[in-house]
């Protein structure tokens, strides 16, 4: 790369060497070269700098691994919290709306239809609050490739990401409304008709 007045900025060099210790060595051999075409004196101050593209891309792809482990992490632990706070809403919406099941288990609906309606509901509010975790996420790598510039192309969401998030989270309002549906289906009709009062 040239410069405004046309002076050599940086020169590129490729070297087949994978191995960290061949690296090395190459990275000291070309050290030494320029030293010696610069006409640098032993402990002279280097006016050139060298360096290792592939360890610096090592580098960087280890720091992503470790922010996708924390990530990994922190959205376990959410999805656990999650999955408790909508079982507890969905128990909270059987108690309130007994009446409701009451009345359509007297106008012939079975347990299957109470258990679906429920089910359905959860999934539906679980979809939502993962549709807004993932505005939320490719927001927020938006923002983090726009001000750490070493880290742009390494945080896109892509079309597997997104796939990925509506399956889990298609789980988690299954396994957060099951029990609450099933709670809501065995009602009898008799029993929950008097809420109606």
């Amino acid at each position: 790369h040239t410069g405004a007045r046309n002076d050599i900025s940086m020169i590129g060099i490729r070297v087949d060497a994978r191995e960290p210790e061949a690296r090395k060595y190459s990275v000291a051999e070309v050290n030494t070269l320029l030293r010696a075409r610069h006409g640098l004196s032993t402990g002279a101050q280097e006016d050139f700098q060298v360096s290792d593209t592939l360890e610096y891309s090592e580098e960087m792809t280890r720091v992503t691994d470790m922010i996708t482990l924390v990530l990994s992490f922190i959205a376990g632990i959410s999805l656990v919290v999650g999955s408790i706070g909508l079982m507890n809403i969905m128990l909270v919406a059987v108690s309130e709306r007994t009446w409701e099941v009451g009345l359509r288990r007297a106008l012939g609906a079975q347990q299957g239809d109470i258990l679906s309606q429920f089910l359905s509901e959860a999934v539906l509010l679980s979809l939502v609050g993962g549709l807004i975790g993932m505005a939320i996420g490719i927001g927020g790598s938006f923002i983090v490739e726009r001000f750490w510039e070493e880290l742009q192309g390494h945080m896109g969401v892509t079309p597997d990401v997104i796939a990925i998030a509506l399956i889990v989270s298609t789980v988690v309002g299954i396994a957060s409304g099951i029990y609450p549906a099933w709670r809501a289906a065995r009602l009898q009709p008799t029993q929950a008709l008097r809420h109606l009062t």
